[in-house]
This record gives structure tokens, sequence and C-alpha cells, in this order.
């Protein structure tokens, strides 16, 4: 699945700033091999759709972790991974924001940061067709 989200991403670049890679994470955090899926797709994810090695491949594992973390406390359904998505969302943006503000890779504009993290919750539908779907089939 998160390869096919990684495709994903780039097919939908073009409309919108998606992250279905990102948003896939939530999926795999019970998968006995979820760290390397997360450490290639990390990798793939910075050589194919930014500038910035190794980024976001630790942001992803920083992520992975976060979600393993609160699904120890709360249920895995529909409310709860939408909440989730909600909250990855945010922490990705904010933080890619500001490591490449602190590198002077961008310029600081607190309306950009909001408005990108804003944008990018267009990514929750994604979050709950294959919520649906991985229901549907018993995943």
């Amino acid at each position: 699945m998160i390869f096919i989200s990684l495709i994903l991403d780039g097919v939908f670049s073009r409309f919108f700033n998606p992250l279905f890679t990102l948003i896939s994470l939530i999926f795999i955090y019970k998968k006995e091999n979820r760290y390397l899926i997360t450490l290639i797709s990390g990798f793939i994810y910075d050589l194919v759709y930014t500038d910035t090695l190794f980024l976001n491949t630790l942001i992803f594992m920083l992520i992975l972790l976060l979600i393993e973390f609160i699904f120890k406390y709360i249920r895995f359904n529909l409310v709860n991974v939408i909440l989730v998505s909600i909250l990855v969302i945010i922490i990705y943006r904010t933080s890619i924001y500001f490591i490449l503000c602190i590198i002077n890779y961008i310029e600081f504009n607190i309306i950009d940061l909001f408005y990108g993290t804003i944008y990018s919750l267009i990514n929750v539908i994604f979050t709950i067709i294959i919520y649906l779907t991985n229901k549907k089939n018993g995943i």
C-alpha cells in the first residue's frame, strides 16, 4: 500500500500537495517490517519528490514512532484515524517548514505555513478511503 501511495503522490501532485505516503504510515504501524518499509519509502520520497536527502526519511520514522505511541492508548477506528491523520499532517508540515527555514532553504512566512498546512488537510479524504477499503477487505 505504501509504495502505491508513493506513485499516487506523483500523480496527484499536479492538483494539490498529496501526502499519501505519510498517511499510509498510519495503516502500517502494526506490520512486522514497518521500520524497513518506512525507511525505504522515506528515502524514495526524498529522492523523487524533494531536494532534501534523508530529511523525509527521518521525519517519516519519527512520525511512525508517534503513530505507534498514539495507537497504544486509543482504538484504531475511523474517528481516531482521521484525528491522527490531521495531527500527522500538521506535525509533518510544521516540522519540515521549520527545518527548511532553519537551514535557509526557504524564508519564514507564517501565512505560507498556515496555508500549506490547511491546504494539506485535503489528504484526510485519502485517509477515509484507505480506512474504509481496509475495513471492507478485513485488514
